[in-house]
């Protein structure tokens, strides 16, 4: 089961039926995680959106639909309501003073590693590298500070600093 990564610590944190399901990719994809795809794909690779990305409008269902799903099988479809929100999303970004800043500074995005800690293998993707930080994206349901401090915790992205830490 190695590489291990964040997630599958994350997973096996939970239990270890979790850690194995998650390792035999039986996981479900929910409307959270593909927004913050979306999100991560405008603000760090905007580039490279309709290599991973498509908009469908209309009606989720008959022959329309189903030509369009075929036609973008390597795809994430989603609504133009859901892109129109995370297009506010990097906009409020790249109107904050210091996360535009933070953004801008990053000399590399979507950076894969693969490296030992202790003498365990471990692979993954850091967001964002700068000279003199590392960069990690993250949505929220809320921004007060009590609340995100809690769900970081329990999100456990400590774990995840660490190991960017250990590996960069």
């Amino acid at each position: 089961y190695l590489p291990l990564s964040y997630s599958s610590l994350k997973q096996f944190a939970v239990s270890p039926a979790h850690f194995l399901s998650y390792k035999k990719a039986q996981r479900k994809d929910t409307a959270a995680m593909l927004q913050g795809r979306l999100i991560h794909k405008l603000i760090l690779e905007e580039d490279l959106l309709l290599e991973d990305f498509a908009v469908y409008n209309g009606r989720r269902a008959g022959k329309e639909w189903t030509q369009f799903k075929d036609n973008n099988i390597t795809k994430d479809i989603v609504k133009a309501s859901e892109l129109d929100m995370a297009l506010d999303v990097k906009n409020s970004i790249s109107n904050h003073k210091k996360a535009n800043k933070l953004i801008n500074g990053l000399t590399e995005t979507e950076k894969y590693f693969k490296a030992e800690i202790d003498g365990v293998e471990f692979h993954g993707y850091i967001d964002g590298l700068a000279k003199d930080y590392i960069l990690d994206l993250k949505t929220t349901v809320s921004s007060e500070p009590h609340k995100f401090s809690r769900d970081s915790w329990n999100m456990k992205y400590h774990l995840q600093a660490a190991i960017y830490c250990k590996v960069t």
